[in-house]
């Protein structure tokens, strides 16, 4: 699973390749405090490891 995030006051993305597996329930991530103030918006995909293409897309503001 790849994340990315994006704060909208700061124009900055933050990403966390391979952060879980598709299996896991939960993932724990760290972000620094000062890149989470303000509206971050994320999104996640999943990736076949025998095709690098990203197979499914979640979106959430």
């Amino acid at each position: 699973m790849n994340l990315i995030f994006y704060n909208l006051r700061k124009e900055q993305y933050l990403t966390f390749e391979n952060a879980a597996e598709r299996s896991a329930k939960e993932v724990s991530l760290q972000m620094d405090k000062n890149f989470a103030e303000g509206t971050v918006h994320g999104w996640m995909h999943y990736v076949n490891k025998q095709e690098p293409r990203p197979v499914q897309l979640f979106i959430c503001d």
